[in-house]
């Protein structure tokens, strides 16, 4: 890939806005081996300049190295896309030097369908920020496609049944794809059914997939209860080598996708096998409740009435208001970072409106334009019959 130095200093202008911390100025020099890079003074400026500088002894000496300049030009993407959706702390960790991105470069992730507290009962607005920063990603870097898993069967080592799972994530599968329709943008994706994955591997991958899920159970001695990490593992392989693995983090929070990338990397790691996955995280999503900041999965709902939902029907206006406003940082860069970069890569204009809330209805309104019908049905025949069942 071609890179310019001075879209590097673009980047780090933008780090600086962010007041990253010294462990993360540290992050940085570990990230593009400068190993004997040791400064005195640990102001933003010094660190600044002092990092420009290698940088572009670097570029100068490995001009033809592809990893490096890649590296270096994923890096500053995603912070001048829009790093109010990416959690750029751990995608620093997450950028692996191997990989070399190219026009046959896929970028992935997966969507499961529940967990301790039960199966999902819906799809909420907060899962357009991984679609939204995929769909840049595969813009701006000329990559091939984006795939996004239904984890039915992973979903089913959780304890649910077959048929519970199946109706729910093919309702989650057809809402996404009107989602993406709605925002034309479907020709660059494909969504599709754990259990179909030998519509989109072939028959022969999809053997090398199952021999993955085989072996790592085995590797990792979990059995059962590890399954669910084996097959998000042998599918970020097959789906994702050479390429971007979208995942979601929140400090503090269990269950983040960083669990899952830390098995992927030990078991390629255990096998020998080369690893040129690069890992790009978004923020997590958030449910709606006065006076608290509740971190939440972004692509499943357990509790629809604290959630702005994809829906027709949804009212995030008076949802928000009643919940006192969007007085969280944390809800204010999601919601906020989904509707910026609604408007730059969707609707390539502002919207009119001037509150966050207002613009999230503009784009339920825009998303569902001639598919309210559709997408009413999949809610009311599918997700409510979901919710009916967990209450009982």
């Amino acid at each position: 890939m071609h890179f310019q130095l001075q879209a590097t200093k673009n980047w780090f202008f933008g780090l600086f806005s962010y007041s990253f911390d010294r462990g993360q100025f540290w992050a940085l020099k570990q990230r593009f081996n400068f190993q004997n890079w040791s400064p005195v003074r640990e102001t933003s400026q010094f660190f600044y300049n002092e990092l420009i500088k290698m940088i572009a002894k670097s570029i100068a000496e490995t001009e033809k190295d592809a990893s490096l300049s890649g590296k270096l030009e994923l890096l500053t993407l995603l912070s001048k896309q829009n790093d109010k959706l990416i959690s750029l702390k751990e995608t620093l960790k997450g950028i692996n030097p191997r990989t070399n991105l190219t026009h046959s470069s896929r970028l992935f992730f997966g969507i499961g369908g529940g967990n301790h507290k039960g199966l999902s009962q819906g799809l909420p607005f907060d899962v357009l920020a991984m679609i939204l920063i995929g769909q840049k990603l595969k813009q701006s870097l000329g990559l091939n496609h984006c795939y996004v898993l239904m984890a039915n069967q992973a979903t089913c080592s959780n304890g649910f049944s077959q048929e519970k799972v199946d109706r729910l994530m093919q309702g989650q599968k057809q809402l996404l794809e009107i989602v993406l329709s709605g925002m034309d943008i479907e020709r660059d994706w494909t969504v599709f059914l754990e259990t179909e994955i030998k519509d989109v591997l072939g028959e022969k991958k999809e053997e090398e997939y199952k021999e993955i899920i085989s072996d790592a159970q085995e590797l990792l001695s979990r059995g059962k209860e590890g399954e669910y990490f084996c097959r998000e593992t042998a599918a970020t392989i097959m789906l994702a080598q050479n390429g971007i693995k979208l995942g979601w983090c929140a400090d503090g929070m269990k269950g983040d996708e960083k669990e899952f990338d830390k098995v992927t990397s030990f078991y390629l790691e255990q096998r020998t096998i080369p690893n040129t996955i690069s890992n790009v995280y978004t923020i997590s999503g958030i449910r709606v409740i006065p006076q608290i900041a509740e971190r939440a999965v972004p692509y499943a709902v357990y509790y629809p009435g604290k959630r702005i939902l994809l829906h027709p029907g949804e009212k995030p206006i008076e949802k928000i208001q009643q919940a006192g406003g969007l007085w969280s940082k944390h809800s204010k860069r999601l919601f906020g970072g989904i509707a910026s970069i609604f408007e730059e890569i969707i609707l390539k204009e502002q919207v009119k409106a001037k509150k966050t809330e207002q613009k999230i209805a503009f784009m339920l309104d825009h998303i569902f334009k001639g598919q309210e019908s559709q997408a009413r049905n999949i809610w009311e025949s599918v997700f409510l019959n979901q919710q009916k069942e967990e209450s009982i």
